[in-house]
């Protein structure tokens, strides 16, 4: 009886430790882009943008960008990634729903959220901006390619907000 008992065991084990091992780390993160396509800070960052989509994105990583501001309208928005070769799905989001989900008051802005629907990184892509009209040559703090990384590599990422500096987001009232 014992022996029957201790092969159970060890049998319901081996399914626990089989299931667990067939978690995948790595399914549906959302980056998702708030941006204005008139905004001098946003339109500097869309090389960076691409470059971290080109490297990053994949059936478990995946992109979309939001046109909250009320002066965007669908032309001006196809233009701008057109222009930018934005290669990812970007949505108009007029009623500023996904911006006010986000509490988004300036652009451009990312949150970066897990499978389980928990925001785990929200604010600025890098430092390149330390302000409105203060611009690094170039960024020495990369977050949001940080968190991507740690994505990738199936590394815990500990939730992180910072400071985005770009343009404000008007609000509707």
């Amino acid at each position: 009886m014992r022996f029957v008992l201790y092969f159970l065991i060890i049998i319901g084990l081996q399914n626990i430790v089989v299931a667990q091992d067939s978690i995948p780390v790595q399914k549906n993160y959302r980056i998702l882009f708030f941006l204005l396509e008139d905004c001098k800070i946003t339109q500097a960052y869309i090389p960076t943008i691409n470059e971290l989509y080109s490297s990053f994105a994949n059936d478990s990583i995946h992109f979309h960008g939001y046109f909250p501001s009320p002066s965007s309208n669908n032309e001006s928005v196809n233009i701008f990634c057109n222009k930018y070769k934005l290669s990812f799905d970007t949505e108009m989001d007029p009623n500023q729903i996904k911006a006010q989900d986000y509490e988004i008051d300036v652009l451009p802005q990312v949150v970066v959220i897990n499978p389980l629907n928990q925001v785990i990184y929200q604010g600025r892509i890098d430092n390149l901006f330390e302000r409105i009209g203060k611009r690094r040559p170039r960024a020495s703090s990369h977050e949001l390619q940080d968190c991507l990384e740690k994505i990738k590599n199936a590394q815990p990422v500990i939730p992180q907000k910072t400071k985005a500096v770009g343009c404000a987001l008007t609000r509707f009232d």
